[in-house]
């Protein structure tokens, strides 16, 4: 995005689809995580990918998508831009892009590239081609799943669930919350040496009073994590008594 580029967010929920109609015909490039949307976690349906692209469509804009299951460039290919990476799905080291474009597009996105000063490492290419022959990736993508869903379920055992939304194959957890008290969770988990991501990181508009705060499960030990969430539930249930007792 340019700076100055103006925003607009869309909405998550089953209905957001059609409401959200005039927002994207104001843009020219919509942005769309379909599964496992950070930080909400969010993973659209099929009908709601199918409802994206056909306004998408409609409206004339390209839609950039970073996810899979199904692609949406698979339903859409004349318009969609599928970007992915191996450093978010394997290991922050593989700095490996993939770009899939509309076929118009082709040509001038590969002088962009030829033109950049810098380019993914042969060595890297040569280390990924033989663990994708060898099932190395595809045993640590099994070993990463097993992870990810056990930090999961420990999150889910210290935090409790009542407005939390966690998903099992998601290395963050997401907890809604008015903009007050989030910042003043982000605040008091900041005193302790908890480090969070900041509620106002993840708003698009600045004028809502609803944000979150987003954990993440990826970084730590397990034991580090352990001893995180552990002392984050306390300054959670310390939060929510605070704020029934202003009601």
């Amino acid at each position: 995005m340019k700076a100055g580029t103006p925003l607009y967010f869309l909405r998550s929920t089953r209905q957001a689809a059609q409401s959200d109609r005039g927002r994207l015909y104001r843009s020219a490039r919509t942005y769309l995580t379909p599964t496992l949307h950070n930080p909400t976690t969010a993973t659209m349906g099929i009908a709601r990918r199918q409802a994206m692209v056909a306004i998408c469509g409609r409206a004339g804009a390209h839609a950039f998508a970073s996810t899979a299951l199904p692609p949406l460039a698979a339903l859409a290919p004349d318009i969609t831009l599928h970007v992915n990476g191996l450093s978010k799905s394997l290991g922050p080291g593989l700095r490996i892009g993939v770009l899939a474009l509309p076929a118009g597009m082709m040509d001038a996105a590969e002088g962009i590239v030829r033109d950049r000063p810098m380019e993914p490492s042969p060595l890297s290419c040569a280390v990924v081609e033989e663990w994708l022959a060898s099932g190395v990736i595809a045993s640590v993508q099994k070993d990463l799943g097993h992870e990810t869903r056990r930090r999961s379920r420990l999150a889910s055992s210290l935090l409790g669930m009542s407005g939390l939304v966690i998903h099992p194959a998601a290395c963050q957890v997401w907890l809604p919350a008015p903009r007050g008290i989030a910042g003043r969770l982000v605040l008091a988990a900041t005193a302790v040496g908890i480090k969070v991501t900041q509620p106002e990181s993840v708003m698009a508009e600045r004028e809502d009073r609803i944000t979150g705060i987003r954990l993440c499960l990826g970084g730590p030990t397990f034991e580090e994590l352990t001893e995180a969430l552990s002392v984050f539930a306390e300054l959670l249930k310390s939060a929510r008594s605070t704020a029934v007792e202003h009601q």
